[in-house]
């Protein structure tokens, strides 16, 4: 099911929606991203003014002017040399250009020339100097009606023509604009000095766009940085909001695992936005940009790239299925550790006395092991992936060379053509190659992504109940109507047809053996839990019914393990008020015997206290759990009366608290020590899911056997 939910990157695909409220930061990055790509291409582009000066006779600026030239007329032009292009019956001067090929379309030979002829500037219709760049320039820039002079290799005299002027459209016309502009920037000259200074010229050009590219690429990455911070913040905060909804069973197997999907699967998938958008969003537009420069140099090298990339593809699929597997395994592993390290950790007073470190370390260390080799595996995948990818780049790349090489020994390519193709065809492979390196990462961060959507997509508490009645508050009674209720992956009824009628400020003390159901009763009335059959009412309203919200708020709650957060004291007691009335809030800590430790504190109510309150003793944390639930002054009060971790001054102070907060209040308390509850208004007996007894201390002493074996053994006191 997760490999199938995995195929195609489905669950990274469904991730990319949290990337929605960054879809400009997004713009803007491959904007940049493309204004990079093109820089580099300008700046790999200026290597053919540079061999030009260094390799060509004729300059960088009769270059510039003969390749717009070549453009408008669909031509390929050659300065004229005696010792290249043979013998003419009559004298041709050195201004001529001669025509090496010539396209079907060309005006040219619509007006009679053919390859191998030689053209000249007519200076008495043009009257300007008679130089093979002026004939370049001005084929390049006239707009009139032409007029050339045209010698052939079999004629005595030359021809005057006129062809047709050329219609390339506007594209062709911005492009032939651009080229002349440039070339009019350069020495007209071909001598050393005009060589140094046009060097100087491209070199400052290219400073500009390197400049430019690097600005570019700065951005690009920054924002791609914040765009997957972001991102990833949003979808961590709506998988926290899943997990604040998750049912209570949940918790209590799955704790460590949910902490590593929240922690170390998001790593993978925040590593997956930046590889996406930080390199899958240049590298093909570099591939692209480099691919369009090759076509507009020489066509013929898209032959190899179309060989190399449906070979590519298939590596890389299979790669990344193999990765996708070990990657949802050492996820598995990191929430595995974790749940080691948290149980040690918890339990560190019992390893020590049972001196039993060197398991601990040894169960560590499988763990650990565990999780080494799933991240060998999948760096063996990602180290073989990249060197099989490069030697196919490679193959591809030298067939290419070779093949291009041709066409440089027949004279059909120029020498700096061949080796601009050369740095095209390097950075197209090594783009490609960087793409492929990307595919494995996405691989991870597709495992990862489903991991954390599996966890989203787990049923929760329903919200639609906010869309319910609010509750009332309680007038008259709390009924149970026959409940039953199952734990998961059990088959022992934790409750079994339970009915008990609370009346509105009775103490009811609930007691029985552990697992009776007394916890459970709590946890369904609390909507932890919804019960399988049955129901809970107040005043003959099904809670069910109303909103869930209004139902918790006429609670306060001390659990038998005293829950202290990682907060100020103050915070701790007005939980969940931001603003908190100061002299209620003392007044809640003094009733419930927590100012006289709080006091003592370094800072008072500002003193933050540990994690899980460790820097207090176990009453004290009982104590201020207490005070919370007294600040709150709900009309409800369930108490679970843990008082085996704490000394018996706390157990007699967190007594008389909570009886005299229990007058006038509907309060339920789950009994651990007989004698604390020989005053309720009720006591309910539980035992196997059932409720066996009813009734005030003294009725069910006489009658129900299980409380009375109950009460001689634990009733001691105070």
């Amino acid at each position: 099911m997760a490999e199938e939910a995995s195929k195609n990157l489905r669950s990274f695909r469904r991730s990319l929606r949290f990337l929605r409220p960054q879809r400009r930061r997004i713009v803007w990055a491959v904007l940049l991203s493309i204004g990079q790509a093109f820089t580099f291409a300008a700046g790999l582009g200026a290597l053919i003014p540079m061999l030009q000066l260094l390799l060509s006779e004729e300059g960088p600026r009769f270059n510039l002017n003969r390749t717009s030239a070549e453009q408008v007329w669909q031509v390929k032009l050659q300065a004229y040399r005696p010792d290249r292009h043979g013998e003419f019956q009559i004298e041709v001067p050195f201004s001529a250009l001669i025509v090496t090929e010539l396209k079907n379309d060309s005006p040219l030979a619509a007006a009679g020339v053919r390859v191998g002829d030689a053209l000249m500037l007519d200076v008495a219709v043009v009257d300007t100097e008679a130089t093979p760049l002026r004939l370049l320039e001005y084929m390049a820039t006239e707009r009139k009606m032409p007029t050339f002079r045209r010698l052939s290799p079999a004629s005595t005299e030359a021809d005057r023509i006129s062809p047709a002027l050329p219609h390339g459209g506007y594209g062709q016309e911005l492009w032939v604009n651009v080229i002349s502009a440039l070339a009019r920037q350069l020495p007209t000259e071909n001598t050393p000095a005009a060589k140094r200074e046009t060097l100087f010229r491209v070199f400052m050009g290219l400073l500009v766009v390197v400049v430019g590219g690097a600005f570019c690429r700065f951005g690009a990455q920054f924002l791609v940085a914040i765009v997957a911070s972001r991102s990833v913040m949003d979808m961590r905060r709506h998988l926290y909001r899943t997990v604040m909804h998750l049912p209570m069973t949940w918790f209590g197997k799955r704790l460590s695992e949910t902490m590593s999907r929240a922690v170390t699967d998001f790593q993978d998938v925040q590593k997956g936005y930046v590889a996406l958008f930080g390199k899958l969003t240049i590298e093909p537009i570099y591939v692209v940009v480099m691919l369009i420069l090759a076509l507009f140099l020489d066509w013929r090298i898209t032959l190899f790239v179309l060989v190399a990339g449906p070979i590519m593809g298939g590596l890389l699929g299979w790669i990344g299925k193999k990765i996708r597997k070990a990657n949802r395994k050492l996820l598995q592993g990191y929430a595995y550790m974790m749940s080691v390290i948290n149980a040690t950790l918890s339990g560190m007073r019992v390893v020590r006395a049972y001196n039993n470190q060197v398991h601990e370390r040894r169960r560590m260390w499988r763990a650990d092991r565990r999780l080494i080799e799933q991240i060998l595996k999948i760096e063996r995948l990602e180290a073989a992936s990249s060197p099989a990818l490069e030697i196919l780049g490679m193959l591809v790349a030298m067939g290419g060379v070779m093949f291009l090489a041709e066409y440089v020994f027949k004279g059909e390519l120029s020498p700096e053509k061949f080796i601009l193709l050369i740095g095209c065809l390097a950075k197209l492979f090594d783009s490609a190659k960087k793409i492929a390196e990307i595919y494995p990462r996405l691989a991870r961060a597709d495992g990862a992504a489903a991991r954390i959507f599996e966890l989203m997509d787990h049923p929760i508490e329903s919200t639609a109940t906010e869309y319910l009645p609010p509750l009332p508050p309680l007038q008259r009674t709390i009924e149970f109507r026959d409940l039953h209720y199952t734990y998961p992956e059990t088959e022992q009824p934790a409750l079994a047809g339970v009915t008990l009628t609370i009346q509105k400020g009775q103490k009811v003390a609930l007691v029985g053996p552990n697992g009776s159901g007394k916890t459970t009763v709590i946890s369904l009335l609390e909507r932890f839990l919804e019960p399988q059959q049955g129901g809970i009412y107040f005043d003959d309203r099904p809670v069910a019914q109303h909103r869930l919200s209004s139902l918790r708020e006429q609670i306060s709650l001390v659990t038998q393990d005293a829950v202290v957060f990682a907060l100020t004291v103050r915070e701790n007691i007005a939980y969940g008020v931001s603003k908190p009335d100061e002299a209620r809030l003392v007044a809640a800590a003094k009733q419930a015997h927590a100012h006289e430790f709080v006091e003592r504190l370094p800072n008072g109510y500002d003193t933050i206290l540990g994690e899980f309150g460790a820097t207090l003793s176990g009453g004290e944390r009982q104590r201020l759990a207490l005070a919370r639930a007294i600040y709150r002054n709900a009309p409800i009060f369930i108490f679970d009366e843990a008082t085996s971790q704490i000394d018996v001054d706390s157990e007699k102070k967190i007594h008389q608290a909570t009886t005299e907060f229990m007058k006038g209040r509907t309060s339920l308390v789950i009994a651990h020590r007989i004698a604390t509850i020989t005053d309720a208004d009720q006591i309910a007996v539980f035992d196997r899911g059932r409720l066996v007894a009813v009734g005030p201390h003294e009725q069910i002493l006489n009658n129900c056997e299980l409380y009375r074996k109950l009460y001689q053994t634990h009733a001691q006191p105070l």
